[in-house]
This record gives structure tokens, sequence and C-alpha cells, in this order.
């Protein structure tokens, strides 16, 4: 298998070449508008352009993958749910795209568009199992994708985020952005593995939910606003009943003179916990 992760500094994107050594069969995700880098590595390397796919439709950067696919004749590939104006293949969870000898797996993991796909990569000649998974803007490196952009939804966002965590810990995770506004926490790695993200991604440990009271109500307050207005509807799917978010966040709180704590935050210490993935032997997992 050929891999090859290139990132643009200027929007904090990032994009993959994935081709099969065998058949030289390519595959391009998230391609940038600027497709020159793209055709000459495929020059170089002598591949043939199969697919090209983006993981959904892109508000922080013009996608290149139109020009791509008619320059080098391969298909446009984007989850059936986009709603574009030009034809694309529809590419549906579970259903697998076959580049020689490697499978491309698509995982449906909406919350920051509703078209957002995730792909597992899969080389079965030398493991069964994905080996890794490109998440686009849904998983990231210590943060998730923000639902708060058009057409995204909190809840949906939360339900992907378990579905990737069900992954086996050893697991490389490839996203979308490695900087930007897409998500706040993020670390500017370019890179991560599902056992990472599970004990370090805050975001990740959304069961620390318990721990708000019930039975009374509850705040919810972020700096604009936004992601609360987000967020409250999730927490009544999960059974709160009285819910309220804040209109104008921090400032508007602070503005109507309510009080304010600060302080130095304190996190419990990081800990290796024991999954069902945290050694190599296990044969099962649920997606």
């Amino acid at each position: 298998m050929y891999f090859k992760q290139i990132l643009n500094e200027r929007c904090g994107c990032a994009s993959y070449v994935i081709a099969s050594r065998e058949t030289h069969e390519a595959a391009i995700i998230d391609p940038a508008i600027d497709t020159e880098p793209y055709d000459a590595l495929l020059r170089e390397r002598d591949f043939r352009l199969r697919y090209v796919i983006d993981t959904h439709i892109h508000a922080d950067h013009v996608s290149g993958a139109r020009r791509l696919a008619t320059a080098h004749g391969a298909e446009l590939c984007l989850h059936e749910a986009a709603r574009v104006t030009y034809p694309f293949r529809p590419l549906s969870d579970g259903s697998e795209l076959e580049l020689g000898q490697l499978r491309l797996r698509v995982l449906h993991t909406p919350g920051h568009r509703p078209e957002l796909i995730s792909l597992l990569i899969i080389n079965p000649p030398r493991s069964p199992e994905p080996s890794m998974v490109l998440t686009g803007d849904s998983l990231l490196v210590g943060d998730v994708g923000r639902p708060d952009f058009g057409g995204g939804d909190a809840a949906a966002q939360y339900d992907s985020l378990t579905r990737l965590l069900r992954l086996p810990d050893w697991v490389a995770v490839f996203p979308g952005h490695f900087e930007g506004p897409c998500g706040k926490g993020m670390c500017g790695r370019p890179s991560t593995t599902l056992g990472s993200e599970r004990l370090y991604n805050p975001l990740a440990r959304l069961d620390r939910v318990a721990e708000v009271p019930r039975g009374r109500p509850v705040y919810l307050i972020c700096q604009g606003g936004f992601r609360s207005l987000r967020a409250a509807p999730f927490l009544r799917q999960q059974g709160f009943e009285d819910v309220v978010s804040v209109k104008g966040g921090t400032e508007a709180w602070r503005a109507a003179g309510k009080p304010l704590a600060q302080g130095e935050a304190r996190a419990e210490p990081a800990c290796v916990i024991e999954t069902e993935w945290a050694h190599a032997g296990a044969s099962t997992y649920a997606i």
C-alpha cells in the first residue's frame, strides 16, 4: 500500500493519496483546489487515479475533486446524502471501494455535516482488520468537528464519535484538519490513534455526563451561545428535562451582572485503562 498525507498550511486542511502498489490504482481524498501536487505525484509514481472522494461538502476550502476527476477520468464520490448540483457516485454506510487489493470501507459519521463520511483503510493481505481511518472533520486530534456550522448536529456528532471509538485502539486516525476554526481544542498534530483519543480527548469521555445534575434546571453556556444551543437538544435526548441554552454566551451573562467563578481548572491525572482493544488478539468488534 502507498499512503501519503498532504498538509495545506494555508487553510489547515489535510488531504490523502492512497494507492495499491500492485495495480497502481489510486484514490485521492479531500483534495485542495490546487491540484498540481496530486498530478505530479500521480505522474511520478505512475498511478492511475480511480476515485476522488470528498468526505463532505467543505465550508473552509474549495475542493479540487471535480477538476481531478475530470482530468483523470476518475469517479467522483460523496455520501448519498450530499446535496450538490453535479453528478457523483453515491456512497452508503458500509459500502466498500476496491483499490487493487485494498478496501476503503465507508462509515457514515454525520454531525459536523449531515453527509460526512469516514473511511476505514483495510489491506487484507497484511491484516483483515483496519489499520487506519480517515475521519474528515468528524474526529480530530484532541477535538471533534464543530457541529454549529450549517447542517451540523451535536447529537449526531456524539453518535458518530461513539461509533468511531468502538474501533480498535491501534487504528491510526488521520483527520481532515490539523489546525483552524473547525475544532478549538485541536493540538496541531496531523495524526493520532484511537487509543490516544480515547484516553486524552475530553470529548471522547462524554460518559463524565452522569455528573450533570438531574431534577433541577441545567444552564448551558459557551463563549458565543451557539455551541450551547446545539448541545441542549443532545442533553434532552439523554433525559434531561429542564435544559436552557444561555443566549449570548458568557459575554451576555457578564453584561447582565451575573456571577462568574474563575480559578485554576483541575483535571484528574491521565491513566492507561484496560479496554477490549488494549492488547492484540481480540477477535470481534462492532461499529
